[in-house]
């Protein structure tokens, strides 16, 4: 028998139910008719985060006063009918698409057809389904306003993501030309690349929860690590091809043993790129390539160099971002 994924009530899960209930308990209060459909937009606004949640209900109450006005016209244009509900249809979804309010599309929609049924779109039935839109948003809002925070995950990932990228370095210095320990580097990489990446998307999820204070740091730190990461994946790839004796592998060496031992969040780099330069200065006095496959692999390691100097040049650059 197969394993079933076992059933879990989650955070949003609960919020959603309970905004939903109370949405329909409060329209019910005010006497408002479809009083369910409260409780169906509290289900559809409640949002990952309270940023997304407060686009969404904003979009669709502005949505909403171009589907009464649209619906108003072409009913008392063209009658209440289905067919005029569908013409609505055809105006009213590219109109909210272009203007960038398309998660609006189908719960306006639903408040749209109250006016087919009731067939009229009277001042009193108009108010119904701003009420309506105004409880269910606010519900879901009011849901949102607790969020978990996830600054102590981050910070502790973020001292794991660097100790992990640390160790890397210092491995590669130890054995930047052996071609068996660069492919289990490059692996370990990998898996750096997508605890990087998981690290991006729970960032964003805590700066889109502060709305107004835009804590942006650990979204622009891990969002700067995964680029780093990615280019110390490519230097990797290089590295497992080349075919260079150890004493054109000292000056890269060399630069990852210092990059292992200073790697940190607020170094800008500045030692390691004049390190880089120097490096480069030492391989133009190097003999020139006697062969192609010199030739090859003396422009690998000029690769691997550059690369390195656009992963440091990436941290300089987020160095200077937070010092602004």
């Amino acid at each position: 028998m197969k394993n079933r994924p076992k059933i879990k009530i989650g955070l949003r899960t609960i919020k959603t139910a309970i905004s939903a209930t109370l949405a329909v308990l409060v329209a019910n209060v005010f006497h408002l008719e479809y009083a369910v459909s409260a409780g169906i937009i509290a289900v559809l606004s409640v949002s990952n985060t309270k940023k997304s949640t407060i686009i969404t209900g904003v979009n669709r109450l502005l949505s909403l006063l171009i589907a009464i006005l649209l619906a108003a016209l072409l009913f008392h244009t063209l009658g209440f009918t289905p067919i005029t509900f569908g013409i609505y249809l055809l105006l009213f979804i590219p109109i909210t698409t272009y203007l960038g309010m398309s998660d609006g599309i189908v719960v306006n929609s639903v408040l749209v057809t109250h006016f087919l049924i009731e067939k009229q779109t009277s001042l009193p039935l108009i108010l119904n389904e701003l009420l309506l839109m105004c409880i269910g948003v606010g519900f879901a809002l009011i849901a949102n306003l607790y969020m978990p925070n996830d600054e102590k995950e981050l910070a502790e990932n973020q001292l794991e993501l660097e100790l992990e990228f640390k160790e890397i370095a210092g491995l590669l210095a130890s054995h930047v030309n052996r071609k068996m320990e660069a492919e289990q580097l490059y692996k370990r990489c990998h898996k750096l690349l997508l605890f990087t990446e998981k690290n991006v998307t729970i960032s964003q999820k805590y700066m889109e929860n502060h709305v107004f204070s835009r804590n942006e740091f650990f979204y622009k730190y891990f969002t700067m690590r995964q680029m780093q990461v990615n280019i110390l994946s490519e230097i990797l790839q290089h590295m497992i091809k080349l075919e260079v004796d150890t004493e054109h592998f000292d000056e890269i060496a060399r630069i990852f043993e210092n990059l292992s031992l200073t790697y940190a969040t607020n170094n800008d780099g500045k030692i390691l790129l004049e390190q880089i330069q120097n490096a480069y200065a030492s391989y133009r006095e190097m003999p020139l390539p006697k062969t192609r496959e010199e030739f090859e692999n003396r422009a690998g390691l000029f690769q691997v160099l550059q690369l390195i100097e656009v992963m440091i040049q990436v941290k300089r650059e987020f160095v200077r971002e937070m010092e602004n």
